[in-house]
């Protein structure tokens, strides 16, 4: 299994599906690994496709150091792993936290990101979660449901805390201007954090109302909802004339 060093040396695992020339790079969410993917990628033809998925610093077996959980050194983490594995520009498709991840990095090196996708996302703003998600993360816990896979979840605590934090408290919504990529929000309708009008406001709204899908299923979509989000993603790459097709519903 290949590994990318970061230009801070740290050692990011990922995998590669598919030889095509059209790079998709999938981020995980908080507290999860590239597994979080895993399900999605029996519907998919890697004909004209290469979809890289990575473990997280701090995530899944990539190193976990004691620094570098910032929303910043994350979306630098991104390119680190795409000059390794030789993906020069690329779609961005971020879930959870993935998704905050992929908003900064589409800043960063604008020229490189040819659309955006955003699953079940964390916004660019600070949030305010409810009091019974603070307490969790106190306790090093999370709801996680049966579909989710639970070693994922074996992260240290300082990782834990360090994360939470800079999901909840950083902010770069200013940057969102340097944006100049198409840009796809995918929701869940039943999410309990991340509800549809939270959403629009604070994820959709700031991006300058791009367009907006909802699922029927919770925050879990790629677990729940595997095959009708490989036909949205697969949609989108068409509007980008990409021309992959989904495969049959087993």
């Amino acid at each position: 299994m290949p590994t990318a060093r970061t230009n801070d040396n740290i050692a990011l695992s990922y995998s590669t599906n598919g030889s095509g020339r059209c790079h998709l790079l999938f981020i995980h969410d908080y507290g999860g690994s590239r597994k979080d993917f895993q399900d999605m990628m029996k519907y998919f033809d890697f004909t004209g496709l290469r979809i890289i998925t990575y473990d997280l610093r701090g995530h899944g077996i990539s190193d976990k150091p004691e620094l570098g959980y910032t929303v910043q050194r994350f979306a630098q983490d991104v390119f680190d792993v795409l000059d390794h594995a030789g993906a020069v520009r690329v779609i961005l498709i971020g879930f959870g936290l993935g998704a905050k991840i992929a908003q900064y990095a589409a800043t960063l090196q604008r020229e490189r990101v040819n659309g955006l996708i955003l699953i079940g996302g964390c916004p660019a703003s600070v949030m305010q979660l409810p009091e019974d998600i603070y307490q969790n993360q106190s306790n090093h816990q999370f709801h996680l449901t049966d579909c989710r896979d639970k070693n994922a979840f074996q992260v240290p605590k300082f990782v834990w805390d360090s994360v939470f934090k800079m999901i909840t408290e950083t902010s770069f919504v200013s940057r969102l201007e340097l944006i100049n990529c198409p840009v796809l929000v995918i929701g869940g309708l039943h999410d309990s954090i991340f509800t549809p009008d939270i959403l629009k406001t604070t994820v959709v709204e700031p991006l300058g109302n791009p367009s907006i899908v909802f699922l029927d299923c919770t925050h879990e979509i790629p677990f729940e909802k595997p095959f009708e989000l490989v036909g949205l993603i697969l949609a989108f790459l068409a509007g980008a004339k990409a021309v992959p097709t989904i495969n049959k519903i087993p």
